[in-house]
């Protein structure tokens, strides 16, 4: 039995990894209810779901450090207590800024989640099994997405948004208490989560490839947050006129070309020797799907499904970023580097969703406070930034990126 506790524990965290995915997923599926319900615009709507991005992305820097001092086992029993509070302030709220102040609650958490994992993998099991408890980890991440899919739809479409995320909240509140119950944060077998002093983070931030390959990493991550996280169901529910639900499960095929994705592009370019290639692969991919999901009006159904596996297939190529990093990155400055690139990954939803709200409301010529039907027309005008982006990043990636051949080349 005591064999069978390192894989318990390290399970046991990894469920607030898929729960945490699941919360920044869900609202895609409740939109229209949303802007419904507090007749708000899309740029405003977007700023309160936002608020959960920009709460995460604040603390990445230090959830590592927080994690070494106290343990995973204080935190994540609290990080799960909060994020059940801010779903119980999102299901009850009656104004916007409840909304948005759940959201920010949930995101605080965030961080924890993922690091947290990590952190018990390190203290439950040695260095040469940690490679496999990580990605294990990760694909439990594309578990929470596919869960606030196509599945949250339907129990909302059962029970109501509000009734839907309050028996959510209790369930989640109960979750900490056995967090705290079960947890333990083990012997420290290897150096968990290095802390980040402000020599280190300076020094890095004087390398220049590290903002190139930060840069990267945000555009290759725009249609994670702007279409799968958000957007995009609305949009596919106008289009072919179908219900949350069935967009939702058909969103699903778009985690999991992201999930495949993942798997496969560091193989890749491992195989071809080279890190710039499989990186324009990608952004051409995602480009020209994007260009296509924004003329979803005259696409198949069935085509679209395939669009969405390669939307996030494409999206897949930030995992690439970390392999780059490992190429040029000296070893001094790497835990530091990786966490900044992880950091822009994060932002992008504090900076799409509300840019492409911005766009449809613009277009739409929506009134503030008052309550607007989206028209495909205004969706693709949003979608825009995303196909802009995925140029950008094809742009940054010629000009900006050093080839490495998969060879370490540090640079001071």
């Amino acid at each position: 039995m005591k064999k069978l506790t390192p894989f318990f524990i390290c399970i046991f965290g990894s469920f607030f990894y898929v729960y945490d995915y699941f919360l920044a997923v869900s609202p895609s599926v409740m939109t229209h209810d949303l802007l419904s319900t507090f007749s708000l615009d899309a740029v405003h709507l977007g700023v309160l779901i936002a608020i959960f991005s920009l709460a995460s992305t604040f603390f990445q820097i230090p959830a590592g450090a927080l994690l070494d001092r106290y343990g995973a086992r204080i935190l994540l029993s609290i990080s799960v207590l909060l994020s059940g509070i801010g779903v119980l302030f999102f299901a009850t709220a009656n104004v916007p800024w409840m909304l948005g102040f759940g959201r920010l609650l949930m995101g605080i958490g965030s961080p924890f989640a993922f690091l947290g994992a990590l952190f018990l993998a390190t203290r439950w099991f040695s260095h040469k099994r940690f490679a496999l408890i990580a990605g294990l980890v990760q694909l439990g991440g594309a578990l929470g997405c596919i869960v606030g899919g196509g599945p949250l739809a339907g129990l909302i479409n059962h029970m109501g948004w509000r009734h839907g995320l309050l028996a959510i909240a209790w369930v989640t509140i109960v979750l900490s208490g056995l967090f705290w119950l079960v947890l333990r944060d083990g012997e420290k077998k290897v150096t968990a989560i290095p802390h980040v002093d402000n020599a280190r983070l300076w020094d890095t931030l004087k390398l220049s490839q590290v903002w190139w390959t930060a840069a990267i990493g945000f555009a290759s991550w725009v249609t994670v947050t702007g279409i799968a996280s958000l957007w995009g169901i609305p949009y596919l529910m106008k289009v072919y006129h179908w219900s949350n639900e069935q967009a939702g499960y058909c969103n699903i095929l778009f985690w999991l070309g992201l999930g495949l994705g993942s798997t496969f592009i560091g193989w890749f370019s491992d195989y071809i020797k080279s890190r710039k290639k499989p990186i324009y692969y990608c952004f051409g991919i995602g480009l020209v799907a994007s260009l296509f999901f924004i003329g979803a009006e005259h696409v198949p159904s069935s085509v679209m499904m395939f669009l969405l596996f390669l939307l996030g297939f494409a999206a897949s190529v930030q995992s690439l970023t970390f392999g780059i990093a490992k190429d040029i990155i000296p070893p001094k400055h790497f835990v530091t580097a990786a966490g900044l690139i992880n950091l822009t990954a994060v932002f992008t939803g504090v900076v799409m969703q509300p840019l492409m709200g911005y766009l449809m409301d613009f277009h739409a010529h929506a009134q503030k406070g008052v309550s607007v039907v989206y028209e495909v027309s205004d969706y693709q005008m949003g979608f825009s930034a995303v196909s802009v982006v995925l140029v950008l990043g094809l742009i940054v990636t010629y000009f900006g990126l050093k080839e490495t051949h998969c060879k370490v080349s540090y640079l001071d």
